[in-house]
């Protein structure tokens, strides 16, 4: 020990200190697609996976490994980088190696642990080939090897790295070649030996990909930390690993960006079985339809709540169908474009309904809006009624014949369904956009995309009649399409909420709670706010009803 200590020190280590800090400078850590969260702090629990590969197949890999003028360990971890190459995107690839730190004949037979590791960096590029990319990993090692005795931990400790703890320093994927000299069984008088497979109970990183040399062939042990990785990604990634031997045995000189690595059955899985999304839809279906087929259903469930108040189906259809009559009897034609402005109320969902029983087509228009903008809107959508309440009639302008529904001007009779002229290709309702890149544009959707958007012979959810759905968006913005229709089409409670408790996440999420909502719609944005609240304010707040949150509208982080 003093002599080692003696060897490294003043000019000598730092000749080598300084080859490892121009390698490493600047290395990134290897970001590998995983199958559950980083938790911070990191946890070490460890499992492994096992692919055999057999003795010819390991002659064709010595084979290529002497064409090349390089050793297996060599071809062996070329061939892994490309791997993490492929898994991650990246092209700085750093993995660690153990060396046996034995390099004077004097310490070769000494009893004693004189382990270090290597952290051998590569620039992978797509475009390469593998024969070339071979020849650096080569150079690699090979400079790596002159410099191998400097201590790991002074080498990272030099670096001045940002350490987290989370993740190895350095490198998280190590990778190590046994020789079969390290795997001969002994022979003893009256007893046969043979070798166990014991579990990993932790690992000291991501990766650890073993290879045992022996008579049979190489055995390859992926050993992984579970708390990050499924054991199927794994075995799916020695797979993949084995594809890309292959093709480097078959011919060195491909490009490793565009060589095969995947199985038959995967490629028939990404290419078919994850393309097989045609879903048939009745085509002859209508909003209005739909929504009357599920009345029929359950007339006595539970349709609407809001602040404790609730109408049943059969209760919201009768409203509606009067609202219908009214708008017929008021001037509204079959295909006309009727604006409707009111606030969250069940005259909100009476009145779109209404509109479309008419066979008109409703374009929502939000009371909070500029009145330019509300103005804006009913001239340049052509809108000849609105329906409305008194309150905003200073909102809307003369431009159009405004109907109200806090009047007495909505008959109580007739009750029964308007006749009314309505195919799939009618126009449902026009929603405006935001108007951020110039005048707002008025988007025309037709019943038929409704329909094929929640009623398929292959839905993508199971919505049944014991959901509870929020609306908790404004009614110009689609989402609250989703959420209306979710809801009503499947028999499920819809739960209008109050424009303030949008705005107010405690009040929203006691709303959840109480109201038991199972399904809920979001931005990305929106359910951040949520989720800082439940996790980090209430703390020990849990939503037990919960079975959907569905994110629209932005990118998800």
């Amino acid at each position: 020990a003093v002599w080692q200590r003696e060897c490294l020190s003043g000019e000598v280590l730092e000749k080598k200190l300084s080859y490892w800090q121009q390698q490493l400078e600047g290395v990134q850590p290897l970001d590998l697609p995983v199958d559950h969260l980083r938790i911070p702090g990191g946890t070490n629990a460890g499992a492994s996976e096992r692919l055999d590969l057999d003795a010819s197949f390991r002659e064709d890999l010595a084979v290529l490994s002497a064409r090349e003028g390089v050793t297996l360990f060599m071809t062996l971890l070329t061939a892994f980088k490309v791997l993490l190459h492929r898994y991650s995107g990246q092209e700085d690839i750093c993995v660690g190696s153990p060396v046996a730190g034995r390099q004077q004949e004097e310490i070769a037979d000494l009893i004693g642990f004189f382990v270090n590791t290597l952290a051998l960096r590569s620039h992978v590029d797509g475009s390469q080939t593998f024969s070339s990319l071979l020849q650096e990993v080569k150079q690699t090692t090979l400079s790596a090897y002159e410099h191998e005795d400097v201590p790991f931990e002074k080498i990272v400790e030099h670096l001045d790295i940002v350490r987290d703890l989370a993740r190895n320093p350095v490198f998280q994927v190590m990778f190590v070649l046994q020789p079969s000299a390290w795997q001969e069984l002994p022979s003893l008088s009256g007893l046969t030996i043979i070798r166990e497979h014991l579990p990993e109970p932790a690992t000291q990183f991501d990766l650890n990909l073993q290879v045992v040399e022996s008579r049979a062939g190489l055995g390859i042990e992926l050993i992984y930390n579970s708390s990050l990785y499924d054991s199927s990604t794994m075995r799916r990634m020695l797979s993949h690993y084995k594809h890309l031997l292959e093709a480097f045995v078959a011919d060195s000189n491909q490009q490793i960006g565009m060589i095969p690595m995947l199985s038959e059955r995967e490629k028939t899985q990404l290419l078919k079985d994850f393309n097989d999304t045609a879903a048939g839809y009745r085509e002859d279906a209508t909003i209005i339809g739909l929504f009357e087929e599920q009345v029929s259903r359950t007339p006595s469930s539970v349709a609407l709540t809001l602040n404790g108040e609730s109408l049943l189906y059969g209760e919201l259809d009768a409203r509606a169908n009067q609202v219908g009559h009214y708008l017929r009897q008021s001037g509204v034609k079959a295909g006309d474009l009727v604006g409707i402005c009111l606030d969250r109320s069940f005259e909100m969902v009476i009145g779109i309904l209404g509109i479309q029983k008419a066979g008109a087509t409703y374009v929502p228009i939000d009371p909070e809006y500029p009145a330019e903008r509300i103005r804006y809107m009913i001239e340049d959508s052509g809108s000849r009624h609105v329906l409305t309440i008194s309150a905003y009639q200073s909102l809307l302008g003369t431009g159009s014949a405004l109907l109200f529904m806090d009047t007495a001007e909505v008959p109580a009779e007739p009750i029964s369904r308007p006749v009314r002229k309505l195919s799939s290709s009618s126009a449902a309702y026009v929603i405006y956009t935001s108007g951020s890149t110039g005048q707002p544009k008025g988007v025309v959707v037709e019943h038929r995309h409704v329909v094929r958007l929640l009623q398929t012979d292959r839905p993508c959810y199971d919505f049944n009649s014991a959901d509870v759905w929020p609306l908790f968006h404004s009614f110009c913005f689609d989402v609250s399409v989703w959420e209306m229709y979710g809801a009503l089409f499947n028999g499920g409670r819809l739960v209008i909420v109050p424009r303030d408790t949008v705005r107010d996440v405690s009040r929203f999420t006691s709303l959840l709670i109480k109201e038991q909502v199972t399904v809920l719609n979001q931005t990305p944005s929106a359910f951040y706010a949520l989720q800082y609240h439940v996790l980090h304010v209430e703390k020990d707040l849990s939503l037990p009803s919960l079975r959907y949150v569905i994110f629209a509208g932005e990118a998800l982080d």
